[in-house]
């Protein structure tokens, strides 16, 4: 069953979930896929932690089209922006709770002092997987997701995921829309601590 797009917030105290949870974990055959245009005039931030790999390369959160993304890779950890940019220096640190931040084509990573500069390739996005490389194909790993946001280019914060739980079913709420996205895929996510 289909649980993408679900319900919008009609007011302040009507939310449409039970409880925020720390985080949502999948076990890499679940994604999110939520419809929000970005472009390269936007900065966004990706709270996760990687827990492992299913192959060399496994999505933490991919741009549709294909022109945006991060990839933990065994040791290191791959970002695109249309082209690609393989870091074996970084290595992304397993069962730790880290963040990178992407401002137009610099990318600071939390756990290492490193910024990267990447090319200033001009991108538009029509949306983001979490969790996954792409619609239908597998090469997803195993992450804990706990916060992405996007701000556009005056600062102005356009979408805010957060996780969420009904009954004991995970979801991504955006704060900033109200609405509610469910799991794409086979399998269910597993649920971090209420908040």
């Amino acid at each position: 069953m289909n649980l993408g797009l679900m319900k919008r917030r009609t007011s302040q105290n009507d939310l449409p979930y039970d409880a925020e949870v720390e985080y949502l974990r999948n076990s890499g055959a679940e994604y999110i896929y939520v419809p929000i245009k970005i472009n390269n005039n936007w900065s966004w931030h990706l709270d996760f932690m990687r827990i492992s790999n299913q192959n060399a390369y496994a999505a933490i959160i991919y741009g549709n089209p294909y022109k945006i993304g991060f990839w933990t890779k065994t040791n290191g950890i791959v970002w695109t922006n249309n082209t690609e940019n393989v870091y074996n220096d970084i290595t992304v640190p397993r069962n730790e709770r880290i963040q990178i931040d992407v401002n137009r084509n610099t990318i600071k990573f939390s756990w290492t002092e490193t910024k990267k500069t990447v090319s200033s390739v001009d991108y538009t996005i029509n949306g983001i997987n979490l969790f996954k490389w792409g619609i239908g194909d597998n090469r997803g790993g195993v992450h804990n997701i706990y916060n992405f946001y996007a701000k556009d280019e005056n600062g102005i914060i356009r979408i805010n995921l957060i996780p969420v739980r009904i009954g004991i079913v995970g979801y991504v709420y955006d704060k900033v829309s109200g609405q509610l996205f469910g799991k794409l895929g086979t399998s269910d996510f597993i649920l971090g601590p209420d908040k």
